[in-house]
C-alpha cells in the first residue's frame, strides 16, 4: 500500500516552468473567418443583458443566488464578451477542475490505475476482492459535484482522464472510462455527451478539454495507455470527433494565440481538444492540439511538498515547534504567492508558444505516507497513537493532535482553507491571475474550505464553508481587459462593481478550529524566518546601490566572483569576454538579487557558472510601485555553442532554498547546459530551466 500513492495521485507530466526550450525536458506536463474588429453584432446583442446582470447583483448585496439561478457563471464568457471578446483564450484566467470526473468513481481499480505496474493494475482490476476499493476511492475523490454543476459554476478547463477497460472477467462491456486509480462508474463517452449537450445550450461558452490518463501530457504509446492498441485509441478519437463535430477548434487552420474569444464564439469553434499521446491517439490529426506542446503548469510541485514532508518525518515536530515554525500549509503560502506573482510573465511565455499556462494547486497531503497512516488508523487497530502522532506531525499545525485527514477531499479542503488567503492577497495586489485548478469545487463556482468533505464527510464546525473561486478569476479577467484591450469601455466599471458584489457574497473566511487544522491567521503567516527574509528583500530593494560587491579572485584559469555576504552583489552585472572558467558564487543569503552573468560575448570554449547556494539567492528584486509589486529578473546569458565541447559550458546551480525565482537562462544550448533546481522552492518562474533539469 505504501508504494501505491506516489504513482497514481500525481499529475506530474506537466512542465514545472514555462520555457522556450523543447518541452521534452519537462518533468513527469491560420485561417478563420473573423468579423470586423470592434464590437460585433453578436457582442452588441449581449450588452443589454450585461446591464441586467449588474442590476441583479447590486439589488441584493451580501446574498448569493443558487447555482441553478446564477445570472452570470453559466454563461460568463458570452455575457462578458463586450469586454473580454478581444482577448484570446490564452489571455484568460480559466477556472479549472482538477481530476474533473472523480465525483463519480467506483471501487474497481482501473487497468491503468497505477503508473508503477500495469500488471499489478490488471490484477487489482480483475480481482477486486483483494483490494480495499472503498478506501482507495476515498483517497481518489478530488471533486464532489458533477460535470454540469462544474460547468454552471464557471469551470471552462477540464482535466479529463480516461483509460480503456477490457472488462474481460466482469461480464461488462469494454470501453473507455474515466479514472483516478479506480475507474468511474460511467463511460467516458457519456460524460463527454453531457459536455456537448451543455455547450449546445450555452452558445457563448468556450471549453478547453485536456485528455490524458494520469495527466501525462508528454507520455506516449504504452506508457500513456498501457495495453491499449493504437486502433483502440483512434477509434475512440473518431467517436470524440463525431460527437463534437462542428464545435471543435481547428488547430490545423487556426492558432489559439491569434484567435480571439469573439472569433471562437462567432465561428462556434468552442471546444479546444488538448490530447495527451497526441500522435497515437489522434493519428496526428491537425484538428487537435498536442498537449505536450501546449499545456504548461506551475505552483505546488512535488519537490517542494515532499522535501518539507521528508524533513518533518526525519525529525517530527511537537505542538510547540509547530506553533513557532508554522504549519506545512503556512509554509507554502509564500510559494503560492510567489508563483501567482510571476503568472503574467509565464502566461506571456506560454502564449508565445501557442500554449496555456496554469497554476495547478491540487489537494495532496504533505506526504504520501500520510495516506498510509490514514489507512492504518481506519483498518488496523494496532499502534494507533503512534500512527496518529506520525500523521499529524506531517502537518505541523498546533492543536491538530487527533485528526488525520481520512481522504483526498479532506486534505483538499484543508489546503483550500489556506489557499483562499494567498488568492485574496494576490487579487488585492492587482496581479493577473493565470488559469487555476483546484480540488473540492463547490456550488456556484466556489471552493469548499470547511472540514466536512463533499462526499461522505463528517460534520464539523463551519464544515460547509466555501469561498468565491470562479468569480475571482472572472473578475481578474475583466480587470485585466479593462486595463488593456477594453480600456475606456463604459461597461467596465459597472461590471467590476457587480463582480465585487458577487465576491463579497462568498468572502474569505477564517475561524479557530485547530483540532481540524483551521487556524485563524494571521495571513500572511507571521513566521519569523520568512518575515525576516521579506524584510531583508525590502531593505535590499531600497538600498540596492549600497550592496556590497563581489570579492574577485583567480585560481588557474578560473575567475571567481564571490558574493558570500548577506545581500551582497545585488544588481551586479558580470560581463565575460575572455576564455577560461568564470564562476559567480552567490553563497550569501539574499545575494545576487537582480544580478546578471553575461557570457554571450565570450569566445567559444569559455565556460560560465552561477552558484546560487544562498538562502533566497539569485532572485528577482522586489520593487514597490503604485498599486503593484514587480521584480527585476536575474539573467544568465550562456556562452556561444561549442561543437567541440565535451562537458557543460553553462552551469546554473539553484541549490539554495527559494533561490533562482524569476531567473532567466538564455541561449542554453542542449548538451552544454546544466540547470540544477535542487533547492526547496527554487526556480519558481524560471525560464530556460528545463534542459537537463535535476
Amino acid at each position: 500500500l505504501s508504494a501505491w500513492p506516489s504513482h497514481w495521485r500525481r499529475r506530474r507530466a506537466c512542465p514545472a516552468a514555462v520555457a522556450p526550450a523543447a518541452v521534452e525536458g519537462a518533468r513527469q506536463a491560420h485561417h478563420i473567418h473573423r468579423p470586423a474588429r470592434g464590437v460585433s453584432a453578436d457582442m452588441a446583442r449581449v450588452a443589454a443583458p450585461v446591464a441586467a446582470l449588474v442590476l441583479l447583483a447590486l439589488a441584493a448585496p451580501g446574498t448569493r443566488v443558487a447555482a441553478a439561478d446564477d445570472a452570470l457563471l453559466p454563461d460568463w464568457m458570452g455575457k462578458l464578451a463586450p469586454v473580454l471578446g478581444a482577448q484570446t483564450l490564452l489571455d484568460l484566467a480559466l477556472p479549472i477542475t482538477h481530476d474533473a470526473m472523480t465525483y463519480d468513481l467506483s471501487t474497481t481499480v482501473s487497468e491503468g490505475g497505477w503508473d508503477g505496474s500495469s500488471v499489478i493494475s490488471w490484477i487489482l482490476h480483475e480481482f477486486p476482492q483483494f483490494t480495499p476499493g472503498s478506501w482507495i476511492r476515498t483517497e481518489a475523490h478530488a471533486q464532489g459535484i458533477n460535470l454540469t454543476q462544474q460547468l454552471d459554476g464557471g469551470m471552462r478547463y477540464f482535466d479529463f482522464r480516461l483509460m480503456y477497460d477490457n472488462a474481460t472477467t466482469k461480464g461488462g462491456a469494454p470501453g473507455w472510462r474515466s479514472l483516478h486509480f479506480v475507474e468511474s462508474n460511467g463511460m467516458a463517452i457519456d460524460y463527454l455527451t453531457t459536455l456537448k449537450n451543455w455547450l449546445d445550450a450555452h452558445p457563448g461558452e468556450v471549453v478547453l478539454l485536456w485528455v490524458s490518463r494520469h495527466g501525462g501530457v508528454c507520455q506516449t504509446g504504452d506508457t500513456a495507455y498501457p495495453g491499449v492498441s493504437t486502433a483502440q485509441k483512434q477509434a475512440f478519437w473518431a467517436q470524440i470527433k463525431q460527437l463534437f463535430d462542428g464545435l471543435i477548434f481547428d488547430a490545423g487552420k487556426n492558432r489559439l494565440n491569434e484567435t480571439t474569444l469573439a472569433d471562437m464564439q462567432a465561428s462556434s469553434q468552442r471546444i479546444v481538444l488538448a490530447m495527451g499521446d497526441y500522435a497515437e491517439f489522434t493519428g496526428n490529426d491537425s484538428v487537435a492540439m498536442d498537449a505536450c506542446k501546449m499545456v504548461f503548469s506551475g505552483v505546488g510541485t512535488d519537490a517542494d511538498a515532499d522535501a518539507v514532508a521528508e524533513a518533518r518525518e526525519a525529525a517530527p515536530v511537537d505542538a510547540a515547534a509547530a506553533a513557532a515554525n508554522g504549519s506545512y500549509y503556512e509554509g507554502r503560502w509564500a510559494k503560492w504567492v510567489a508563483d501567482l506573482q510571476s503568472a503574467e510573465q509565464n502566461m506571456a511565455l506560454a502564449k508565445a508558444q501557442n500554449g496555456i499556462y496554469a497554476a495547478w494547486i491540487e489537494g495532496d497531503p504533505p506526504s504520501d505516507e500520510q495516506m498510509l497512516y490514514a489507512f492504518l488508523l481506519k483498518y488496523i487497530p494496532l499502534g494507533t497513537a503512534s500512527n496518529m502522532a506520525k500523521c499529524v506531525a506531517l502537518y505541523g499545525i498546533a492543536g491538530m493532535d487527533d485528526w488525520c485527514p481520512p481522504g483526498l477531499l479532506d486534505n483538499s479542503q484543508l489546503q483550500n482553507y489556506y489557499i483562499q488567503h494567498a488568492f485574496e492577497y494576490a487579487y488585492q495586489q492587482g496581479w493577473t491571475f493565470p488559469s487555476v485548478a483546484a480540488n473540492a469545487m463547490d456550488a456556484g463556482g466556489s471552493i469548499r474550505v470547511g472540514g466536512t468533505a463533499l462526499i461522505d464527510g463528517e460534520s464539523m464546525p463551519n464544515g460547509t464553508a466555501r469561498v468565491a473561486f470562479a468569480d475571482t478569476l472572472v473578475a481578474s479577467n475583466v480587470r485585466r481587459a479593462c486595463a488593456t484591450v477594453s480600456k475606456g469601455n463604459a461597461q467596465c466599471q459597472p461590471l467590476l462593481t457587480m463582480l465585487e458584489a458577487r465576491r463579497a457574497a462568498l468572502p474569505v473566511v477564517t475561524w479557530n478550529d485547530p483540532a481540524h487544522g483551521r487556524l485563524p491567521g494571521p495571513f500572511p503567516p507571521a513566521r519569523a524566518a520568512e518575515a525576516a527574509a521579506q524584510a531583508s528583500l525590502e531593505a535590499v530593494a531600497v538600498a540596492a546601490a549600497a550592496s556590497a560587491g563581489p570579492v574577485v579572485g583567480t585560481d588557474g584559469d578560473t575567475t571567481w566572483h564571490n558574493c558570500t555576504d548577506t545581500a551582497s552583489c545585488n544588481n551586479l552585472k558580470v560581463v565575460v569576454t575572455t576564455g577560461g572558467h568564470t564562476i559567480l558564487n552567490c553563497d550569501g543569503s539574499y545575494a545576487c538579487n537582480s544580478a546578471a552573468l553575461d557570457c554571450s560575448g565570450a569566445p567559444a570554449g569559455a565556460t560560465c557558472e552561477i552558484r546560487c547556494d544562498g538562502y533566497w539567492a539569485c532572485r528577482g528584486m522586489r520593487h514597490e510601485v503604485p498599486n503593484r509589486i514587480w521584480y527585476t529578473n536575474v539573467n544568465v546569458n550562456c556562452p556561444p555553442a561549442d561543437p567541440g565541447s565535451s562537458g557543460d559550458t553553462c552551469v546554473v546551480g539553484c541549490t539554495g532554498s527559494y533561490s533562482c525565482q524569476l531567473l532567466h537562462v538564455l541561449d542554453c544550448h542542449p548538451g552544454e547546459c546544466a540547470v540544477d533546481c535542487g533547492g526547496t522552492s527554487s526556480c519558481a518562474g524560471c525560464t530556460g530551466c528545463t534542459p537537463r533539469e535535476a
